[in-house]
C-alpha cells in the first residue's frame, strides 16, 4: 500500500495539470468579452512607406490628428453588450448576439441600428491580447484593437458583496 501512494500522488498530480490546462481554452465567443482600444502601433506600421508627395500632408494631418482621437475611443464587450466611448464622451450602447464563429473569428450582431432596418455586425478575429476588427459599416477596412483589459471576474459566491460592519463599541 506505501508503494501506490507515490504512484497515486503523481497521477492525481498529472491528472490536476490537465484540468488546468483545460481551463485555459476559451471559447472564441469568451475570448471577446474585456475592454479593447485601437492598436495604434499597428495601424502606424501598416501605413505604407514612400508616401507620394502629394499625400504626406494628408499622412502627417491623419498622424496628428486623427490618431490620438482614435487612441481614445474604446469598445467594451460583456457578456451581453458592447458599450463604445468616443473620445467627446458620447456613450453607444447595445445588446448583441452571436451570429457567426469559425475558427477564432466571432460575429456579432447589435441590436442597435445605423439607420432603420440596417443592423450593425461587427467580426472581431482574436488572438491572444490582440484583436482584428472588421464592422459592416466598412467590410474592407479592418482596424487592429488590442486588450486594455479583461474581463472582470464575477464575484465568488462565497465571499460577501461588502464587508460587515464593526459592531458599535460601548
Amino acid at each position: 500500500m506505501s508503494r501506490l501512494l507515490p504512484l497515486a500522488t503523481a497521477l492525481l498530480c498529472v491528472a490536476l495539470a490537465s484540468l488546468v490546462a483545460c481551463n485555459n481554452d476559451t471559447a472564441p465567443a469568451e475570448k471577446i468579452i474585456g475592454t479593447w482600444g485601437a492598436d495604434i502601433d499597428a495601424i502606424r506600421a501598416a501605413t505604407p512607406g514612400g508616401i507620394p508627395t502629394e499625400k504626406q500632408q494628408q499622412a502627417k494631418w491623419l498622424e496628428a490628428s486623427l490618431l490620438p482621437l482614435l487612441a481614445q475611443v474604446r469598445l467594451v464587450v460583456t457578456a451581453d453588450e458592447v458599450v463604445i466611448t468616443n473620445p467627446g464622451g458620447k456613450i453607444e450602447t447595445s445588446t448583441y448576439q452571436v451570429e457567426k464563429i469559425e475558427g477564432d473569428a466571432v460575429t456579432i450582431g447589435w441590436t442597435k441600428e445605423i439607420k432603420a432596418g440596417i443592423p450593425i455586425r461587427m467580426t472581431l478575429t482574436v488572438a491572444g491580447d490582440r484583436a482584428t476588427l472588421v464592422t459592416s459599416a466598412d467590410p474592407s477596412k479592418t482596424t487592429p484593437l488590442k486588450r486594455i483589459a479583461a474581463a472582470a471576474a464575477p464575484p465568488s459566491p462565497a465571499a460577501p458583496a461588502t464587508p460587515a460592519p464593526a459592531p458599535a463599541q460601548p
